[in-house]
């Protein structure tokens, strides 16, 4: 932005790059903000486990995104942080899928990457879940696997 204004013969006196005091304010929040980060992470949580206990084979990933945005609204969010994805089947492994409109069947697994925005503050949410609330035999050990690297990446 900085290069294309200067190409209009504005005063450098008048510009000035952000850059570092944005980078500092990334870095240290003060009580207010932490406070709708956490609101904003709360109201996510809610909106997940609102879409496990409707989830089941023969919706649409819409319907569970409805759901989902259904409940960032009635929380006090004006809008979601991003484009929810809600990805069945192979449609879990497209990345930035953002179609959401497949028919979820039996036996198969559920990629949300959602989050609430709230005062100005995002969450961010990624979890995997069974369409018909059960994992499968296989399905169990992956996740049983992810979970433990998970945890040891974290303990590290």
């Amino acid at each position: 932005m900085i290069k294309l204004i200067s190409k209009i013969n504005v005063s450098d006196k008048l510009i000035k790059d952000l850059t570092p005091v944005l980078n500092e304010m990334r870095v240290h929040k003060n009580e207010n903000e932490i406070a709708r980060m956490q609101k904003a992470v709360d109201i996510t949580r809610e909106a997940f486990i609102d879409a496990c206990n409707i989830c089941r084979p023969d919706m649409y990933e819409f319907e569970v995104e409805a759901i989902i945005e259904y409940a960032f609204g009635k929380n006090g969010c004006d809008m979601p942080g991003f484009g929810s994805i809600v990805a069945s089947g192979a449609n879990a492994v497209t990345l930035h899928y953002s179609s959401n409109d497949r028919k979820m069947e039996n036996g198969e697994l559920l990629l949300m990457d959602i989050g609430a925005e709230y005062g100005y503050y995002c969450a961010d949410i990624t979890r995997t879940i069974p369409v018909n609330g059960k994992f499968g035999k296989e399905q169990k050990e992956i996740y049983e696997l992810v979970l433990a690297a998970q945890k040891a990446a974290i303990d590290e």
